[in-house]
């Protein structure tokens, strides 16, 4: 069974908007700490969108394999006819339309995660499931890249500032996507409980998106060390075909 999502509408017009309104930005962010990344083999992308951060670790790290799994198969098939014009193998890629709130995901385990933009669509009651289910899906050494919206935690015009955007921002998707969540939560002392220790944080767009690395290595106990925070101040499911993972095939269809 096929997962529907209020993505679904954004989907073709989605790369577009990132590029009017926030310019190079968001990818960025994406992209930030992949230089720091251990060597992973089996990679979980949730909430990818339209494949702008897959398509850099697709180059980056040429011996891995990928699960890209979002709940808008409109997203999925805008990041698949984008790669398949910059990349002629696809074949270390598995799609799989499906909806974390009510679907598993597929057993790892995984040594690299990617959650980009992903975690800020969530409520409270939401990610105190959702993340442990991800984080049980993590190897014993596993890296997390987390790029989400906040709240600056300094600075009155920098927080006045991103209230506003959020606001603008939640009642947009809210009413587009359907998303429940109406603000963002910090998801830190989730990611701590699961294991995971953040090593590095970049700050951009005067502190309105964060860059985070986290990073699980074997059994974690105490304070693991205390991370750094560099901030920048710039402007149902339904797994694609063989044929389709291995890009010889046209984006499927979203379902009618």
């Amino acid at each position: 069974m096929t997962s529907h999502s209020g993505f679904d509408k954004l989907a073709p017009f989605y790369r577009l908007m990132e590029k009017l309104i926030a310019g190079k930005i968001l990818q960025e962010a994406r992209t930030a700490h992949t230089d720091k990344l251990q060597q992973p083999s089996n990679v979980l992308m949730l909430g990818e969108g339209p494949g702008r951060l897959l398509a850099h670790l697709l180059d980056r790290l040429p011996s891995a394999h990928f699960l890209v799994m979002d709940q808008s198969q409109g997203m999925l098939n805008q990041a698949l006819k984008c790669l398949q014009r910059t990349h002629s193998d696809c074949s270390r890629i598995t799609w799989l339309n499906r909806n974390i709130l009510t679907q598993d995901i597929p057993d790892g385990p995984y040594d690299l995660i990617t959650t980009p933009f992903f975690l800020d669509c969530f409520t409270q009651d939401q990610l105190d499931l959702i993340i442990p289910s991800i984080a049980s899906r993590s190897a014993q050494q596993c890296d997390w890249l987390l790029i989400d919206f906040q709240i600056p935690a300094t600075g009155k015009f920098r927080s006045t500032r991103a209230r506003c955007v959020h606001r603008l921002m939640y009642t947009f998707f809210r009413i587009i996507t359907g998303i429940d969540a109406d603000h963002v939560v910090e998801p830190d002392s989730l990611m701590e409980a699961a294991g995971f220790r953040r090593l590095s944080r970049l700050e951009f767009n005067t502190g309105l998106i964060r860059s985070d690395l986290w990073r699980r290595v074997g059994k974690i106990s105490g304070n693991g060390g205390r991370p750094h925070s560099i901030r920048r101040n710039e402007d149902s499911s339904k797994e694609y075909p063989d044929s389709t993972r291995a890009g010889l095939a046209k984006p499927p269809s979203p379902p009618t």
